[in-house]
């Protein structure tokens, strides 16, 4: 969703407007813990969390709204 958003305006149909965040969009993980799982150490790489990490820092600019929810 997020390079989708990221490209749109590169589109035939889209370019030289300004569309960035005019298509809002709420990802909701339910259960987050299933697929996000906590760390065993710092140095413990995972490739879910760091894609989510980059929803949440970059997604509002694009109209992309990210909403966690885990029992963890």
């Amino acid at each position: 969703m997020l390079e989708f958003l990221q490209r749109i305006e590169k589109t035939d149909t889209y370019l030289g407007k300004d569309v960035r965040g005019k298509f809002p969009v709420v990802l909701i993980l339910e259960e987050a813990h299933n697929y996000i799982p906590h760390p065993k150490n710092e140095n413990d790489a995972n490739v879910s969390r760091e894609v989510f990490e980059r929803i949440a820092r970059e997604g509002r600019k694009y109209g992309l709204s990210l909403v966690i929810s885990s029992k963890t």
